[in-house]
């Protein structure tokens, strides 16, 4: 099991990052994530909740794919309730775990074949490892309503809803620093700007995909 995986190892939580709020419309409204240089934070994932905020009927089957010796993609965010497909497209067969109490399950040994899916009943992180490739790590992090986007490769997210319905704003990014759980009620109203500054932990040394599982083709 690679140490990153490790109880000891500081995962991050949901805290707000730096929000620049761009308004669009009268209701529409964008963010752009960026960490504390300045730079752009693709692939964060904003979600907001309030009395207004409606999640989404339909619960479409999520896919978490293995590709090249990588979880695809590498952070998955769901509803709770959400069903999550584990496909390998790779040549080589995967050993699918998760300690996270959120989800505990593992996968064994497969290839060539698709395994049925999982529901995700509670909402949290779950941390996804193989127990033959070491380099492979991958997040599905769950959510009890609301609505959630992920931001692009500029760092931008949108929404539709009017900025005054929104109660809670948070943020997810498995390198921010800070585990606990932490809730922005943001003042969002046209042009202004909400700056939360956020330290980002360097990212874990990667494993090299030649030397990891070679036994298990």
């Amino acid at each position: 099991m690679p140490g990153y995986l490790s109880s000891t190892h500081n995962i991050a939580c949901l805290i707000v990052g730096l929000l620049l709020i761009v308004p669009t419309s009268s209701y529409a409204w964008s963010l752009r994530v960026v960490d504390a240089k300045g730079t752009t934070v693709p692939a964060a994932i904003v979600h907001i909740s309030g009395p207004k905020v409606l999640t989404t009927d339909s619960l479409p089957m999520a896919v978490m794919d293995q590709v090249d010796r990588e979880y695809t993609p590498h952070l998955l965010p769901i509803y709770t309730g959400q069903q999550v497909s584990f496909p390998n497209s790779d040549n080589v067969r995967h050993h699918i775990y998760s300690f996270s109490k959120t989800k505990p399950f593992e996968i064994k040994l497969y290839a060539n074949t698709l395994p049925p899916p999982l529901t995700f009943s509670s909402p949290g992180e779950v941390i996804l490892g193989c127990n033959i490739h070491d380099s492979m790590l991958g997040y599905i992090i769950v959510y009890d309503g609301g609505k959630f986007k992920q931001a692009n490769s500029k760092g931008s997210v949108s929404f539709d809803e009017p900025q005054e319905q929104i109660s809670t704003l948070t943020i997810w990014h498995p390198d921010l620093k800070n585990r606990s759980l932490t809730n922005l009620r943001p003042k969002l109203s046209g042009s202004s700007v909400s700056t939360i500054a956020i330290d980002l932990n360097p990212p874990p040394v990667k494993i090299s995909k030649k030397k990891s599982g070679r036994f298990y083709k």
